[in-house]
Parts: structure tokens; C-alpha cells; sequence
């Protein structure tokens, strides 16, 4: 038998050795396009269409795969660094104008102190780990409140990647297979299940990483490359059959689009829905009279043959302006920038990627050293721009140190950020309680406190810190009323745990929160045990109120649970219940390094700040529990003002908990709140 006879077998049949020319793809890609920018934009109607970049996806796992088998096909091997260098060609010089472009929109446009990050995002984008980087700091794409300028990278990054890594597996699945092209589908296949399987498991445990690790997307991709594969098979389905396939992609988008939305554990199980949709819509090989009826028009393939600079520009576009504001874009406002993004799109495909791509330097048979030359140069540039030197973020002369007193009346509140603030506007991220560096917090998996004892570890007076961040902020208060008194400081709090028993959502995960429950429980039995001299309780009690998963008024619901957690402390030992602190539309810190010499533009309102109804049922039920509660805004608000800034001290170290620094100034106070419920 002759080695290409039976071309279902092999690799490389000698008949259709690759998928033509496909223009209703280009119109696929604009859909993509479409959906990622209307999402951004603000438009409700399509609350799932988010799903735009998993379109993306499919779709370039299914290109590139085919143009992987073309030249299998015409060569019987890969050039890895003709594949490289190609790639490098078409994505490197758009996405560096655009990276150039936002750092330098930023310097001018953005709050001083927002430039750090920036600084390492950007370089992040630069070397193509941007997904690695927003996973490392716990990015929640679908909810984040404070995204950065260069946020969208994330998904040219697992691209970038995928292109590193899919062809030596591709290639090396050939050569192990010789040629057979339904051994190479089975390898490849077992490897897209691994990673969806992956996807799935991982997207309950740790949505950030779910949503921007290659691991975890790399099979939106492969489903793509599976399709390019089995192409031969896919090509003899009746055209009819594929028509109504096609469209059956299509309504699936539309589904998925108006059913779809960021409250969902995205992308696990649900990404299904966008990867099989467009993986539907290509085996529609185009037909008139299948979903390419709208696909494969004039104004969509310009649209799609554009996609990729346009995608580029649309975010900073849109970021940066709601950066700027410190609120969230108007519809008007968000269509005008995106269609202000077509625009440099349109201008980035024409001046940009074109030319480069067709720069004969880089087209030559060697190219790759000239190429490897770009990608030196352009990071170089990048990392020069990144590392520049933030300007010294304070104002004028010095403050005086304040006492518990001054922060609360404001008497110390300087007009100017004093040379000498503590901590720095940019270390202010940086001053937190000692818990946290000694990994006493439990995360979000954990049932059981981790139960760090500081103080007199061989006191037999006990003081325990319990509940979620807003209760560890007051930690170094809580040390230092402990060392004095000679007390065993137990520190047993969750992050993103209320305190009450009330049902809750993990936050970033989207799903129910069975830990917390199982944390509180736990760490409720593990208190009695100690008969502990008094408990001190606090949780960022209106900051529930999106994660709420009951069936009844937030309000009542989340009191009555408080109040059942205290009455049951309360039946053992002393209780003093901390009230929420202040939280701000954005970190003080880049307000201030915006204002260095007009700090009253960083006040807030008290009302504004806090929630008065909540806080004052709060207060009721501790009282009638026999419990003490201590308002955390008087000590950090006047009757009508919070203020960032207290003499030399920065009171916040983000939007919403207190710095450390602030907590041991006010460690008085505290103290004398703890003395007068008499442990």
C-alpha cells in the first residue's frame, strides 16, 4: 500500500492538505471583537459577553494547528524558528506601540502612585506573563474593582505562550505517531482533556488562577487545533447538516451572551458554551447559507481583519479615562471610546502591523536573529520605561506625630502630605499587621484557625482576635493591650469570613462558601475550650452584602447572624465587638499622591464611608447581648469627616482596612474600650 493512501489514516492526506482561505472567520473574529468591547463598554444587554476572548481562542488554536499541518504537509517536518519568528513578526510590534503608548498616557493622566504598578504590569506585558503575573496577585477579571491599564494582555499572554509550547508537542506527536493523523488526534485530545479537566477542578478552588493560567485555557485552544485536525472527517458532513449546525453555534453565542454573566464560576464547566459555539460556527465551513450569511460581509471582515490592533487599544482607551474619574464609564461614554478604538485600530493595521510583517529585514529566509534583535530592543525599551523612577510623593514641611485623640477630631490633619509621612504613600500597601508575614490568616480553603499566640504565651489570660481582615487590622492594638496586661493574644480570623452566621459566597470563587461556615463552627467550639478572659470581634459587615447567598433581606439576615455569634460568646466570656471602619472609593494614598498639596480633596464623608442604618443595628444587638461595642468611626471620623491623614501618620494602607501604623496609635483607645468591658 502506498505510504498516503488511506487519508483518513495519515497525517498529510494528498487530497485538501489544509483548510482554505475562510473569510467568514475574519467575521467570527469581529464578532469576538464585538462582544469584548461592548462588554467593557458597559452595555447590558449581553451580560455574558465576556466570552469574546474564548472565541479568540478557538479560533487561533484552529489556524495555527492548520497552518502547523501546511507545512507538515509541504516539508514532511516544522521550522520552529520560521514559526517563531512569523509569530513574533505579526503580534510584537502592534502590542508594544500599544504597551509604549498606555505608559506614556499613564505618566501624564494617572495619580503618581499608580505608576509603581503600572510600571510592573507593563513588564509583565512585555515579556508575554501577564496572565501569570494577574494570577499571582489574585486579579478577579470579572469583578475587579481597580484593574490595570494593561489587564487585557492577559489573553495575548496564554496565546503567546500556546504558540511557545503547542508546535514541539505537535511536532513531537507526529514523529511518535508517524504520520498517523488519528494517533496524533488521540495525543493531542488527551492533553486538551487534562487541561479542561483542570480548568474545571481549579476554577473552584482559585478562580484567578483558573481564569488566566495557559494549564487552565490551553484546551480552548487545543479544541480549536483538534477541529483543524480532524478537518478531513469534518469536510464530508452534508452540507445541509453543517448549515444548521452553524447556526446552532451562533444562537449559542446569543444564549450564552444573554444568560451568561460575572457572578458565575467562570470558566470551568460554563466555558463550554463559547468554545463549542465557535468550534460549531468553523465546522459551518462557511456556508451562504449558514451563520457566514453574517459573518462573511465587507463591514465584518474589516472588522475582523483589524480585531487584533483594535482589541489592543480598546482597553487603556477605556481604563484609563475610569482611572482618571475614579468612577465607572457612562454607556455613551464607553461606545464612544470604543468606537474611538476602531479608529486606532484601523490606524495600527495600516501603519504598524502591515509594514512590519512585510519589513523585508524580517521576512528573509534567516530572519530570526533580526527578529530576536526587535524583541531585545523593544524590551529594553520597556523595561527602561518601566523602571523610571516615581517622583517623591509628599508635599511640604513636617508633621507632628498624633495621639488617638487627633485622629479622631482632625486637629492634626495637615493641608499638605508632610515630608515625613508614615507610612510612605508607596509603601502604604506594605504596612500591615504582623499576621499576615507570619501566615497566621487563614486563607480561603482553610476550616481551622491557625491559632498564632502572641503576648505572654504562658499567660492563662487569654484574648482572642476573631473574625475576618477587618478584625486582623486591629492587631497591632490588640499586641499591645495584650503585652501590657500580660495576656496570651490568640489570633483566629479568615479572610472574606464574616463573623455572623449568615451564607456568603467565596469571594473570586463565585460559589458557596462552605469553609467559612466550617471555620466559624471550628473556631466557635475552639474558643469555648479556651475560656478565653474576653473575645474581640470584628467583620466587614456591609462588604457582604454582594457575596450574600440567603433568601432574605441582607440586613436583617446578616444581624441575625451576628447576633446569634455573639449570644453564644456571650455565654462564656466577654465580648467586644469592633464596628466597620471607614471605606473609601479609592486607596487614600493615590488620592493623596494626586493632591500632594491639597489633601481636603481626600476627605470623605462620614456618611459616605460607612453604613449608618447597618452600623447602628449592629451596635443594637450587641448591646442587648450584653456585649461592648466599640465604633470604629469615632475613632477615625469627626461627626462629619474621615481623614486620610492624621499629623505624620496615613491612617489607610489601601481602600479599606486601617494601616498599622494607625492601629498602634489608636491602641489606646482600643484598650480602654477592652478596660471598660472588664476582662
Amino acid at each position: 500500500m502506498a505510504k498516503h493512501a488511506v487519508t483518513d489514516a495519515v497525517l498529510y492526506p494528498a487530497a485538501k492538505p489544509k483548510v482554505p482561505f475562510r473569510r467568514d472567520i475574519e467575521g467570527l473574529r469581529a464578532l469576538a471583537l464585538i462582544l469584548v468591547v461592548t462588554y467593557h463598554a458597559g452595555v447590558g444587554l449581553l451580560p455574558g459577553s465576556y466570552i469574546g476572548v474564548d472565541i479568540f481562542f478557538v479560533i487561533s488554536g484552529f489556524l495555527i494547528t492548520g497552518l502547523l499541518m501546511a507545512e507538515v504537509t509541504k516539508t514532511g517536518s516544522i521550522s520552529l524558528r520560521t514559526f517563531y519568528a512569523r509569530r513574533v513578526r505579526r503580534l510584537l510590534p502592534a502590542a508594544t506601540v500599544v504597551i509604549v503608548a498606555t505608559f506614556i498616557a499613564s505618566k501624564l493622566l494617572l495619580p503618581p502612585l499608580l505608576l509603581t504598578q503600572v510600571a510592573k504590569d507593563g513588564l509583565a506585558s512585555a515579556f508575554n506573563v501577564t496572565n501569570m503575573w494577574l494570577a499571582w496577585i489574585g486579579t478577579d477579571y470579572l469583578s475587579d474593582t481597580t484593574p490595570s491599564v494593561f489587564q487585557h494582555y492577559w489573553s495575548l499572554a496564554i496565546e503567546e505562550q500556546f504558540y511557545l509550547v503547542w508546535p514541539v508537542i505537535f511536532l513531537l506527536s507526529v514523529k511518535w505517531a508517524r504520520n498517523r493523523r488519528a494517533s496524533v488526534a488521540i495525543v493531542l485530545g488527551i492533553l486538551v482533556a487534562a487541561s479542561f479537566l483542570l480548568c474545571v477542578w481549579l476554577t473552584g478552588v482559585s478562580r484567578a488562577w483558573a481564569f488566566f493560567a495557559l494549564p487552565t485555557r490551553a484546551w480552548e485552544l487545543g479544541v480549536g487545533g483538534l477541529l483543524a485536525l480532524a478537518w478531513p472527517w469534518v469536510s464530508r458532513i452534508s452540507t445541509r447538516s453543517k448549515i444548521a449546525v452553524s447556526w446552532a453555534g451562533f444562537a449559542l453565542f446569543i444564549i450564552g451572551g444573554l444568560t451568561m454573566n460575572s457572578s458565575m464560576a467562570f470558566p470551568g464547566w460554563l466555558a463550554l458554551v463559547p468554545v463549542i459555539a465557535t468550534a460549531a460556527v468553523i465546522i459551518g465551513d462557511g456556508e451562504g447559507r449558514g451563520a457566514a450569511f453574517l459573518l462573511d460581509r465587507g463591514p465584518m471582515r474589516w472588522l475582523g481583519r483589524i480585531s487584533y490592533s483594535t482589541y489592543l487599544w480598546h482597553w487603556p482607551l477605556m481604563i484609563i479615562p475610569a482611572i482618571m474619574w475614579n468612577r465607572p464609564l457612562t454607556l455613551p461614554e464607553g461606545l464612544a471610546l470604543g468606537v474611538l478604538s476602531v479608529v486606532l485600530g484601523w490606524l495600527g493595521y495600516t501603519l504598524v502591523e502591515e509594514p512590519m510583517r512585510a519589513l523585508p529585514v524580517l521576512v528573509k529566509r534567516r530572519s530570526l536573529n533580526a527578529v530576536l534583535a526587535l524583541v531585545l530592543t523593544v524590551t529594553t525599551v520597556v523595561a527602561g520605561l518601566g523602571l523610571s523612577r516615581v517622583p517623591q510623593l509628599y508635599g511640604g514641611g513636617d508633621a507632628a506625630v498624633p495621639t488617638a485623640a487627633d485622629v479622631a477630631s482632625g486637629s492634626l490633619f495637615p493641608s499638605s502630605v508632610p515630608r515625613n509621612v508614615t507610612p510612605s504613600l508607596e509603601a502604604s500597601l506594605d504596612d500591615i499587621p504582623a499576621v499576615y508575614g507570619d501566615g497566621c490568616e487563614a486563607q480561603y480553603l482553610d476550616v481551622t484557625s491557625k491559632e498564632c499566640v502572641y503576648g505572654d504565651a504562658d499567660s492563662d489570660s487569654v484574648l482572642v482576635m476573631f473574625g475576618d481582615s477587618r478584625a486582623s487590622q486591629w492587631f497591632p492594638a490588640l499586641e499591645a493591650y495584650a503585652v501590657a496586661r500580660g495576656m496570651r493574644l490568640v489570633a483566629m480570623t479568615k479572610s472574606g469570613c464574616t463573623p455572623a452566621d449568615v451564607p456568603i459566597d467565596a469571594y473570586q470563587l463565585d460559589r458557596p462558601f462552605p469553609e467559612c461556615d466550617a471555620f466559624r463552627r471550628n473556631a466557635l467550639a475552639e474558643i469555648e475550650d479556651m475560656k478565653p478572659a474576653m473575645v474581640v470581634v470584628s467583620g466587614y459587615a456591609a462588604g457582604y452584602r454582594d457575596l450574600y447567598a440567603g433568601s432574605g433581606e441582607f440586613e436583617v439576615d446578616y444581624v441575625s447572624g451576628f447576633a446569634r455569634v455573639l449570644s453564644e460568646l456571650a455565654g462564656f466570656t466577654e465580648v467586644v465587638a469592633i464596628g466597620d471602619t471607614p471605606t473609601w472609593t479609592r486607596a487614600p494614598a493615590v488620592c493623596l499622591s494626586a493632591n500632594l498639596d491639597d489633601t481636603a480633596s481626600c476627605t470623605l464623608d462620614r456618611r459616605d464611608a460607612m453604613d449608618p442604618e447597618l452600623d447602628s443595628a449592629m451596635e443594637s444587638v450587641t448591646n442587648e447581648s450584653g456585649s461592648t461595642f466599640l465604633d470604629a468611626a469615632d475613632l477615625l471620623c469627626s461627626v462629619d469627616s474621615c481623614f486620610p491623614l492624621a499629623g505624620n501618620e496615613l491612617l489607610y494602607r489601601d481602600d479599606r482596612h486601617i494601616s498599622a501604623t494607625a492601629a498602634l496609635t489608636l491602641a489606646p483607645a482600643v484598650g480602654a474600650a477592652l478596660d471598660s468591658a472588664g476582662p
